[in-house]
C-alpha cells in the first residue's frame, strides 16, 4: 500500500542520487548526511512505494528493476517542481496584470505613450489600458467591477 507522507522532494532528491552514484556513503558525503540517515530515507521510500529500489551489498547499491522504473518518475517529478518552482518565482518578481493610466491628451501623448511600447516590451505580462481625455474622470466612480 503506497503511504505518501514518507515520498517528498528531498527523499526523490536521494534517492536520484543513489540511483546515480550507486553508493550512500558518497551521496551521503555530498548531501551532508550521515549513510545511515541516506539508507533510512531510502527505505522509507522504498516501504511507501511497496517496492524494493536498490540491491545493497557491502561495496554498491545496485538499483532494482523497480528502481529502474522508478527512477524515471523521480526525474520527471523533480524536473516538474523545478519548472513550475521557476515560473512561480518568474511571475513574483515580473511585474503583470492590467495599468490603467487616465491622462490629459496633450500630456498623454507627450510624455505618457512614446514610453508604452518600450514598457511593455520589457514586461509583456502588464495590459496597459490608456486612456487620454481632457473630462474629469472620477477613478472612484467609473472604476470596472
Amino acid at each position: 500500500m503506497y503511504d505518501a507522507g514518507s515520498m517528498n522532494l528531498r527523499s526523490l532528491k536521494i534517492f536520484i542520487a543513489v540511483f546515480e552514484a550507486e553508493n550512500f556513503s558518497v551521496v551521503a558525503r555530498r548531501e551532508g548526511l550521515s549513510a545511515s540517515q541516506v539508507s533510512r530515507i531510502i527505505h522509507q521510500l522504498e516501504d511507501a512505494l511497496g517496492q524494493q529500489l536498490f540491491y545493497r551489498n557491502t561495496r554498491a547499491v545496485i538499483p532494482t528493476e523497480s528502481g529502474h522504473l522508478f527512477i524515471r518518475y523521480a526525474r520527471e517529478m523533480m524536473t516538474s517542481f523545478e519548472e513550475a518552482r521557476r515560473e512561480l518565482d518568474a511571475r513574483s518578481t515580473e511585474p503583470s496584470g492590467t495599468i490603467r493610466i487616465n491622462a490629459p491628451v496633450f500630456f498623454g501623448q507627450r510624455h505618457i505613450a512614446p514610453g508604452l511600447p518600450d514598457l511593455t516590451a520589457r514586461y509583456p505580462r502588464l495590459n496597459i489600458e490608456l486612456t487620454l481625455t481632457d473630462d474629469f474622470i472620477d477613478p472612484h466612480k467609473n472604476a470596472p467591477t
